[in-house]
């Protein structure tokens, strides 16, 4: 009878032994797929975030490139409202000085010689031919208030330019003073130098 219930009570304590045991073994393996799991989200949630950095920064990359389109489209609009097409009438103006001194001194120097002889010999005609260089000279000055479309564009003004002139003429009633020339818009400095050297009010 002893030896029956030993071997009835140790059969429960292994019973019981074997039920935490169990219980462990499920808590654990509970614990291991809730870390398991754990681990693949936040695997996911890094691979989301990588994936969102990546969107952020091609994001920034086209609102940079918007950006640029734009600052290049409002210079292009403010080139076009100051009068863009003046541009290229310097670039063609000044060339031209540049190329007639190169090719006129070469040739000039042997006629000056022969035109020298003629001039010598009319003695009476040498005072008539100096009273009419000035008189010629400010002949060659065009009035700004009475000169044409023709004769301003004469002046190597684009059509643009010369617009803008007769626009500002007839706005203002006429030119008090070539300093006008200033305030309109679309004149290099050079140009109203040289264009300020051939008119007169």
């Amino acid at each position: 009878m002893d030896t029956q219930q030993r071997t009835g009570d140790a059969l429960e304590r292994a019973a019981k032994r074997l039920e935490e045991v169990e219980a462990r073994a499920s808590e654990a393996e509970a614990r291991a797929a809730r870390a398991e799991r754990l681990a693949q989200l936040k695997t996911e949630e890094i691979e989301r975030e990588r994936r969102l950095r990546e969107m952020l920064d091609r994001i920034a990359q086209a609102e940079q490139r918007a950006s640029e389109a734009e600052q290049q489209a409002r210079e292009t609009v403010n080139r076009i409202a100051e009068g863009e097409p003046e541009e290229p009438v310097v670039e063609a103006k000044e060339p031209k000085p540049q190329e007639q001194p190169v090719a006129e001194p070469e040739e000039p120097e042997e006629p000056v010689a022969e035109s020298a002889q003629p001039a010598a010999e009319p003695g009476p005609g040498g005072p008539h031919a100096d009273v009419a260089t000035p008189s010629s000279a400010a002949e060659g000055k065009i009035n700004l208030n009475q000169a044409t479309y023709d004769e301003l564009r004469g002046l190597e003004l684009s059509v643009t330019q010369t617009g803008r002139v007769l626009a500002h003429r007839e706005q203002a009633g006429g030119f008090k003073s070539l300093d006008e020339l200033d305030s309109i818009v679309g004149f290099p400095q050079a140009v109203l130098t040289e264009l300020k050297r051939k008119l007169t009010i």
